[in-house]
């Protein structure tokens, strides 16, 4: 659980990540809008893929899910997830600026409940920044940090919400398949080296 003077180490670690995640990854969408010859890292099959609106749910889910692990990861592993995100955005960013990737959906006006959630959904990310998924790399990261500090129970709970992030990105037309399935990769590899290295020097 959350304890004071902790607290303060731990927000201050996130809050790093944060700043990192808004000048890279916000900056490199931004320019991408103007470069020519843009990636298209998805299958032509995957164009006939339904919008599921509902699925923006667990999709912004990943916004609020650090509040959590701030509340009941130790400082250990909150050490290892600024590592590991802080790398996670470094590769991104390079990989966006070397093979700067446009989204294969047409964006589309969502009427109903959901409407204002894409509207600022798509205010805010432009569809570019695609491969990898840093939304699913992030959301793996919350998960390795927090197995071991909850019960069997909700570390199901937590596997099951991934998986309902890795489809949500899909299925709100955010990303396509290969974005997730390198996001997934870029998180372990960079969890795993972050762990290592905080070992290391411990």
């Amino acid at each position: 659980m959350l304890k004071w003077p902790l607290a303060r180490v731990k927000t201050m670690a996130l809050a790093q990540v944060a700043g990192l995640f808004a000048f890279c990854y916000l900056g490199t969408n931004y320019l991408t809008t103007f470069r020519q010859g843009l990636y298209h890292f998805y299958f032509d099959w995957e164009l006939d893929i339904a919008i599921m609106p509902w699925m923006i749910l667990p999709y912004c889910s990943v916004y609020i899910s650090p509040l959590v692990v701030l509340w009941y990861a130790s400082d250990r592993e909150i050490q290892i997830v600024r590592r590991s995100l802080s790398v996670q955005i470094l590769i991104s960013t390079a990989i966006y600026l070397a093979f700067p990737a446009h989204l294969g959906y047409t964006r589309q006006v969502i009427p109903g409940i959901w409407e204002t959630w894409y509207k600022v959904l798509h205010t805010i990310d432009y569809p570019h920044n695609l491969l990898p998924s840093l939304h699913v790399a992030f959301a793996l990261a919350w998960v390795l940090a927090l197995r071991s500090h909850i019960k069997l129970w909700a570390q199901i709970l937590l596997w099951i919400w991934l998986a309902l992030v890795c489809a949500s990105i899909v299925l709100t037309h955010q990303h396509h398949i290969l974005d997730g399935v390198s996001g997934l990769l870029l998180g372990l590899m960079c969890y795993l080296w972050a762990r290592r290295s905080f070992e290391k020097a411990a």
